[in-house]
């Protein structure tokens, strides 16, 4: 898989056959330190019964890559609304 990571480098990314299924994941949960942010995906289960939650994966990023994170989600999902809006 070739991905494009920075706006300047081609980064090549192995990942395995698991990896490459995804995970689904529903809820989310942020945590900023003056450091480092967090950043939790979970799968809600039964959420009207217990509100629980699964953790289904944790990224821990440098506060200045979770801001080009946020930003790239934004530009992605706009993007992708003007060519939808343009079929």
């Amino acid at each position: 898989m070739n991905t494009k990571m920075t706006e300047s480098k081609d980064v090549n990314v192995s990942a395995t056959p698991e990896d490459l299924k995804g995970r689904y994941s529903n809820a989310i949960k942020v945590v900023v330190s003056d450091s480092e942010t967090v950043i939790d995906f979970a799968l809600l289960i039964n959420e009207e019964a217990n509100n629980s939650a699964q953790l289904v994966n944790r990224i821990v990023v440098t506060n200045e890559f979770a801001g080009k994170i946020a930003q790239s989600i934004n530009d992605t999902l706009q993007k992708h609304s003007k060519n939808k809006s343009a079929n």
